[in-house]
Parts: structure tokens; C-alpha cells; sequence
């Protein structure tokens, strides 16, 4: 049968939630309590019908509501005495329900959960395929890791014809940051009517509205943009999309038009970024 199940913070003393302060009158034989004492979580089955006096000193417990009169307490449930919750239909904000239908894993429940620490024995938080946005900035809402496939293009791509020896690139989502790492080196190189800014497609995830995304430094070959010698990626804004700018000493920077690749020649680029969605 369908049981309802309740959170309570203690066992005695009549507070907020206290396992006693419940009315008799709105209890019934078969509701359950699970009760944080001292750390240990305890699991405890109402009797309308129990007599038996109260002992909240040793296991096994036995608590008796605040308006207890000749009958109806809660017993503790050993581990013989266990039966499955097959439904919880009253959760408060901090519940969390053991055993599903005679499964012994766990039911979620909505709302906050407060522990203390977690201990994962088994290695692992699994996330949704699919992320849950949330809103609080001390929430963690997604993890994610796999590959992606970073491309050569430009403003204008015309008859930009690129082909690749290594097109690898890989990537760590943790909430709204993300991480990448692409190395690129192409093997055939040409363009007649290419024109434009250079630009590298294909990030695993489009990025946010935040107008200037921060910039990395990476290994390019086979560029002749002359007196400059250095070159940082910025992601542009609402988009799957990298740019280059070129600096050096002296210079002021610009950004490398993919005219600063000679035709067939060859490209080699290296590196790693980060940004915001």
C-alpha cells in the first residue's frame, strides 16, 4: 500500500519537526518518519495500535506523538521489519525516500537535500544528457566531456578548399564554462576568392552574449603577416566561431585575414581555449 512519508530532524524535544510533535490525529497505522539523529538517518513505521513506552536511548526506538493518550507510537524499523515505500505523497522540502517497490536503491525527490559532505564511493555524478539550466550561481547544473571538429574558414569562403592531415579537437564543459583543445594541420591548402577575417569553426557549444570572450594564445604555422609574431583566439559572441588577432612589440593588432595563408601552403594550428556559453 501506498505510504506517507515524512522528514523530521529529531527525536524528542517537541521542535519544528521533531518526530514527536506529530498529532495522532493525522497520523495513521503504516506512515513512515526518517529521522536525522546524529548523523545517522533512521527509518521509523507509526502504530496506531503500539502501547509500548517510550525509549529514545537505544535501538530499538520507540517515540510516542506529543498528544499520545492510550495508544500509537512510532517504532523504529529494524532491518527484518523493513518494507518498500511505494509512494510518497507528503515530501517535505529536505525529504529523500529509500527503496522503490521492493528495490533497495534510492527515489528522488524534489527540492534541496542538505548534507554535510558526500563521500562517492563509486567515483561518479551522472548529469543529464540534456542540461537543466539553473539560475543559482552556487549551483552546479552540468559536466560534460567529448570531442569536437575545429575547421579553417573565413568571412567569405569563396573557393577556400581545405583538407586535413589531423582534425582533432576536444572538449570539458563544467556549468557554462567551457574548455577546448584543437590541433589542425591541413594537407592541402588553397584559395583564389577566399576573403576576410580568418575564422575557426565548430565549437562544441555556442557561446554566450558576453561581448568580449577571453582571449588565448596558440601555435600557428604558415601565416605572412608581416612584423607581427604573435596570435591570440577570442570566441566571438553568439556563435561556434574563433578569431585571430595578431601583436608584437610596436604593433598595434590586427586581426589575421585568411589572405595572410598563402594558397598552397601548409597549416598547422595548436592550442587550447576557453569560454562562456
Amino acid at each position: 500500500m501506498p505510504y506517507t512519508t515524512y522528514n523530521c530532524d529529531a527525536l524528542t524535544g517537541g521542535a519544528a519537526r521533531a518526530l514527536d510533535s506529530y498529532s495522532v490525529s493525522v497520523l495513521t497505522t503504516g506512515n513512515r518518519a526518517f529521522v536525522d539523529e546524529s548523523g545517522e538517518t533512521l527509518r521509523f513505521k507509526y502504530n496506531s495500535a503500539g502501547t509500548a513506552a517510550e525509549n529514545v536511548s537505544t535501538h530499538p526506538y520507540v517515540v510516542r506523538p506529543d498528544d499520545y493518550s492510550i495508544g500509537g507510537n512510532w517504532e523504529e524499523q529494524i532491518a527484518a521489519d523493513r518494507g518498500d515505500v511505494s509512494a510518497a505523497a507528503n515530501l517535505t522540502a529536505n525529504a529523500v525516500v529509500v527503496g522503490d517497490d521492493g528495490a533497495k536503491g534510492v527515489k528522488s525527490a524534489t527540492g534541496a537535500v542538505t548534507i554535510p559532505t558526500i563521500n562517492l564511493t563509486g567515483g561518479q555524478i551522472a548529469f543529464p544528457a540534456t542540461a537543466v539550466p539553473s539560475a543559482d550561481p552556487n549551483t552546479l547544473d552540468d559536466y560534460e566531456e567529448g570531442t569536437w571538429t575545429p575547421a579553417i574558414t573565413c568571412q567569405t569562403p569563396g573557393n577556400l578548399s581545405v583538407a586535413y592531415t589531423y582534425q582533432n579537437g576536444l572538449y570539458t564543459k563544467v556549468g557554462n564554462h567551457v574548455s577546448v583543445t584543437y590541433f589542425i594541420n591541413t594537407s592541402a591548402f588553397t584559395h583564389t576568392t577566399a576573403s576576410g577575417a580568418f575564422r575557426m569553426s565548430g565549437l562544441p557549444f555556442t557561446s554566450g552574449a558576453t561581448v568580449v570572450q577571453p582571449g588565448f594564445a596558440g601555435t600557428f604555422s604558415g601565416f605572412t603577416k608581416v612584423n607581427y609574431t604573435q596570435v591570440a583566439l577570442h570566441v566571438i559572441q553568439n556563435s561556434s566561431l574563433l578569431l585571430a588577432y595578431a601583436s608584437a612589440q610596436g604593433q598595434t593588432y590586427a586581426e589575421i585575414q585568411i589572405t595572410d595563408f598563402p594558397t598552397a601552403g601548409s597549416v598547422a594550428l595548436i592550442g587550447s581555449a576557453t569560454y562562456f556559453i
